[in-house]
């Protein structure tokens, strides 16, 4: 009978054992990732330099992480040949334009300086969070925005070959204004590769996006679970 007793409570303890790892398990006590739905990233992104008509591939709608045409009204930034000699280029919002033709878009402002430089693949594929020189790297506003365009002092254009693989910070304050999102939505964008593609307007460069609908200062798809 004694016996009978004892493999009963070895039984039930084992029991409270197994069933208390499960329970820290749910509240992630033991580790393991899960997903932000907060985060979108959008791969392999080709832009077009401008060929002179508004037809051509060279904005993005960063939302969507979709490529738009010159003249389109949803584009929040475009792709810009400084002097049209297909060796300076720079992103500049979508509704700053100097042909009066061109349908503007909407307003995007970047970060105050040049996120990263010389990234590789893997780092970008990493990068958590827009990096602040100053005050809670953990939260992000729109005041951490001031510019119109990536011209950046010492740094302000890029072409062919594209020797530095930079990363930009945004913030589409025009989509937010209008209403069109119901947060602020931050992001990132990271000069993967560019070429000659041949023909008259030959360049083109394709980028990665990251962006967060969530206002937060975080980049990541999958992230610890808390």
């Amino acid at each position: 009978m004694k016996n009978i007793y004892l493999a009963l409570i070895i039984a039930i303890i084992g029991g409270i054992t197994l069933t208390g790892g499960d329970c820290d398990d749910s509240t992630g006590t033991g580790g393991g990732t899960q997903n932000d739905p907060n985060v979108l990233v959008f791969n392999n992104l080709v832009l077009s330099e401008n060929d002179g008509d508004s037809s051509s591939s060279s904005a993005i709608n960063l939302l969507l992480g979709r490529i738009e045409s010159l003249n389109s009204g949803s584009k929040d930034i475009t792709l810009v040949d400084l002097n049209g000699n297909g060796q300076d280029f720079y992103f500049r919002s979508g509704d700053d334009s100097d042909n009066p033709n061109v349908i503007q878009g909407d307003e995007t402002d970047f970060g105050q300086f040049i996120e990263w430089e010389n990234l590789t693949q893997a780092q970008w594929d990493t990068l958590s969070r827009v990096w602040k020189s100053s005050g809670n790297a953990d939260t992000i506003s729109s005041f951490d925005f001031v510019n119109s365009d990536t011209r950046y002092p010492g740094s302000e254009y890029f072409g062919l070959p594209l020797t530095n693989k930079r990363v930009f910070a945004f913030y589409l304050k025009g989509k937010y204004e209008d209403g069109i999102t119901s947060n602020p939505v931050f992001g990132m964008i990271y000069l993967d590769s560019a070429w000659n593609a041949g023909g008259l307007f030959p360049y083109r460069l394709q980028v990665d996006v990251k962006i967060n609908t969530a206002g937060r200062n975080q980049f990541l798809q999958e992230v610890p679970i808390q």
